[in-house]
């Protein structure tokens, strides 16, 4: 009797002990990165008073920011399907409608397995971008060709 109590004592230790690793599905990596975007004017950092950027994905435009005051840098989620471009819908002077710039930005993708828990991210190289629709947006200053996490700043556009 003395030795059952002590097994049913130690086995719920041991069992808590040995189910705790590091294996477990949890994604701490992160996914795919987003890119990071800032913006100039006149050649200096600037603060956008009022900024609406969409992505345009299967005909449908997905909002990432909508009418967000005081905006100084922004994360934008690329495309993630092969086509090996985002086209990005940026808009500052919300009160003209549709006067918005149209930038596309080209990549080729590359895939790396992160875990069991994250599963599969997307890494983006050869980065390039192009103003298709010149409005609010005077030009592009690309800062990195590469996008493989999301702590430099990838792209300056230029009000």
């Amino acid at each position: 009797m003395k030795y059952l109590k002590i097994i049913f004592c130690i086995l719920p230790f041991l069992l808590l002990f040995f189910a705790c690793s590091q294996e477990d599905d949890i994604c701490t990596e992160g996914g795919s990165p987003r890119m990071k975007v800032k913006f100039k004017k006149e050649g200096k950092l600037y603060t956008v008073d009022s900024l609406s950027i969409g992505i345009i994905s299967d005909h449908k435009i997905l909002k990432v920011l909508d009418n967000v005051k005081d905006v100084d840098s922004v994360y934008i989620p690329l495309k993630v399907n092969g086509e090996g471009y985002t086209d990005i819908l940026v808009q500052s002077n919300l009160s003209v409608k549709d006067n918005y710039s149209e930038i596309r930005v080209k990549y080729d993708e590359k895939s790396e397995y992160v875990s069991p828990g994250c599963g599969i991210r997307k890494l983006y190289d050869h980065l390039s971008a192009i103003i298709r629709k010149p409005q609010e947006v005077k030009s592009i200053e690309v800062n990195a060709n590469q996008i493989h996490d999301e702590n430099k700043t990838v792209l300056y556009l230029n009000f």
